[in-house]
């Protein structure tokens, strides 16, 4: 009966094959191996920020989301506040550092996270965020390049739009795209607050204009919805692949 029954067991299969078995001795030689912050998940009783970050935990907790939605524009506005962290230290955050405020805020923030999504998924995308801010949040990118594009001469490309306002918003976006050292995030609402004589619907409709492929002057990485804003690229240093300006052609 015990012979029968040891078959059985081992016809379950040892769910820990591979791992090293341990006894009493190897164990107490064993050392302390933190948690892997790639992959687990923190507990959700982070009452405050790490200490490198706690002159700023005003700042953070201000953009902690409070509807769905919010989520990639939250992080977005938290990375701009780690960039100013990094400028004050003169130095730049690590791995595990950026880790840490993430696991900060995602213990407040994932009560509107997406339930197809895994908490590691987060962390890729704010990662990600991350790295492509290039302003402080005490700075903004926005209206530094706005004031340089009425001041700077002509950007790339401007030759294949025919009007003054839509060269302006071109001008615009290639500043941006310096400030930002290449692709930049940008709404259409956030772009209508600086060009005021344009709404928000006709400036959405502007990107798009420039963004096409036969104007060649903007490329749009990934398409904004609410709460998160659109990827450009600038290229119009690049030829478009066809470009149908009547003006431009007949000249």
């Amino acid at each position: 009966m015990n012979y029968i029954l040891k078959n059985k067991l081992t016809d379950v299969g040892d769910p820990f094959e591979g791992e090293k078995k341990s006894n009493a001795n190897e164990d107490f030689h064993q050392t302390y191996r933190p948690p892997d912050t790639q992959t687990i998940r923190l507990p959700d009783t982070q009452d405050i920020p790490p200490p490198l970050f706690s002159l700023y935990e005003a700042d953070i907790n201000a953009h902690i989301p409070t509807k769905p939605h919010e989520n990639n524009e939250c992080m977005f506005k938290l990375s701009q506040v780690l960039k100013t962290v990094e400028r004050e230290n003169n130095r730049k955050l690590t791995q595990y550092e950026i880790r840490q405020i993430f696991d900060y805020w995602a213990s407040r923030a994932h009560h509107h996270f997406r339930t197809e999504l895994t908490y590691e998924d987060y962390f890729a995308e704010f990662w990600r965020i991350f790295d492509a801010t290039k302003c402080c949040h005490d700075e903004s990118p926005l209206k530094e390049a706005f004031e340089r594009a009425k001041q700077a001469p002509l950007p790339p490309g401007h030759e294949r739009i025919e009007s003054d306002e839509i060269k302006l918003l071109a001008s615009f976006c290639y500043q941006l795209s310096l400030i930002t050292g290449g692709t930049f995030f940008i709404t259409a609402k956030d772009a209508a607050k600086l060009f005021t004589q344009v709404g928000t619907r006709q400036m959405n409709t502007r990107l798009g204009y420039l963004a096409r492929e036969e104007i060649g002057v903007l490329k749009r990485f990934e398409k904004g919805r609410p709460g998160k804003a659109s990827v450009y690229e600038y290229i119009g240093t690049e030829q478009p692949l066809k470009h149908q300006n009547s003006k431009t052609e007949e000249s």
